[in-house]
Parts: structure tokens; sequence; C-alpha cells
């Protein structure tokens, strides 16, 4: 074992039962940090790298640990044809909600049915 390893061992052993203890306490982190004069980051950091060499040491540190390469992003292609098919198609353009009324607007309404329609609407509610 050569120094490094067993100056690292070291310190986890003690970050072991740091973390240990304040379990054993019953108190929160926050409060068993503030009565030893722990800070709540340094607290953390270490319960984490315990956590690790634990894994580690079974062996399944790979499943748990976050890769460090950032994802490539994915692109699909989306195929929603031309904008003129959507407006020939008659299909439903805008959903209108006042109150607990929906009004569904279709590629072409009349603008004058529109606006006569969500006065009357707006009367109501």
């Amino acid at each position: 074992m050569e120094i490094a390893d067993a100056k690292r061992l070291a310190k986890l052993r003690s970050w072991l039962e740091m973390v240990e203890a304040r379990s054993a306490s019953g108190l929160t982190v926050k409060t068993w940090c503030q009565k030893n004069g722990i800070n709540i980051k340094t607290y953390y950091y270490r319960l984490k790298r315990v956590r690790l060499a634990a894994l580690q040491e079974q062996g399944s540190a790979d499943v748990y640990l976050p890769s460090r390469e950032a994802p490539s992003p994915i692109f699909a292609e989306l195929d929603l044809g031309s904008p003129a098919s959507h407006l020939a198609s008659g299909g439903c353009a805008a959903t209108v909600r006042i109150g607990g009324i929906a009004i569904d607007v279709n590629n072409g309404a009349d603008p004058a049915l529109i606006s006569v329609t969500l006065r009357m609407v707006r009367e109501l509610c």
C-alpha cells in the first residue's frame, strides 16, 4: 500500500466515524454540524466520499456514478407538412378558454362569427 492510499483510507475511516456519530446522535445534519463546528457542505462532501468508497469496495460504483461526459444532443426531424395543408384541412387552429367554457376556432373560421361568439361568452361569464 502506498502512503497516499494509506492517508486516503485514514481520512475515509475518520469521515465514516463522523457520519456514524451524526447518525447515532439523532440530530439533524444542520444541528449536529453546528454543535460540532463542521461546515454543512464539508459534512456532505465527506458523506459523499464515504458512500462512493463503499460502492467502489462492493464493485458497483460504476452503476451509481453518472458519467462525467455530457450527453450528445439528439435531434429528431418532425414532418409537419406545409402550412398551407393545415389551413386547407379546416383543423382546429386555436382553443379559447374563458371561465369553464372552451371554444375551438377552426382554420378559416369567419372573424365576425368569432368576435360575436367571444362577446356573448364574455357577457355570460
